[in-house]
């Protein structure tokens, strides 16, 4: 028998067009929500496995309107935004916590800080500066 298998993941593959929709509770932070939760974490698996050398096929489907608004440059500031959000957040909870003396829950938020943290590294330094912005007006 064959060592190779297959696997079958299945994400959401839409989300409402939300660009520009404002924030919480009902405007971008779906999609933010969406890539920092899903999206860029698959990402950084498949970068991982890329550079681990590892050979994989994949077949990823997503709506014209998710895959508009996940290239959109005011989408991505505002993700930037979303992460500097949270990471603030996480950081007060570590804090709030540490004075409070509950290890666990300040362990809980450290541990958001510092997944919030990567995902911004990564977003900003491993997948957006491979795909710098275009030049307004620059040749295409």
């Amino acid at each position: 028998m064959s060592p190779v298998g297959a696997f079958t993941f299945v994400l959401h593959s839409h989300l409402p067009y939300a660009r520009k929709a404002g924030r919480w509770p009902h405007g971008e932070e779906w999609i933010h929500e969406a890539a920092a939760e899903t999206y860029v974490p698959l990402l950084q698996t498949l970068y991982d496995l890329k550079e681990d050398g590892v050979a994989f096929r994949l077949t990823l489907g997503i709506t014209p309107i998710l895959g508009e608004q996940l290239a959109d440059e005011t989408v991505k500031d505002h993700f930037d935004q979303y992460l500097d959000d949270k990471i603030e957040a996480a950081s007060r909870d570590v804090a709030r916590f540490q004075e409070a003396g509950d290890p666990h829950l300040e362990y809980l938020a450290t541990f958001y800080r510092d997944l919030f943290t990567r995902i911004k590294r990564d977003f900003d330094e491993r997948f957006r500066a491979r795909h710098p912005r275009r030049v307004q007006g620059a040749a295409r």
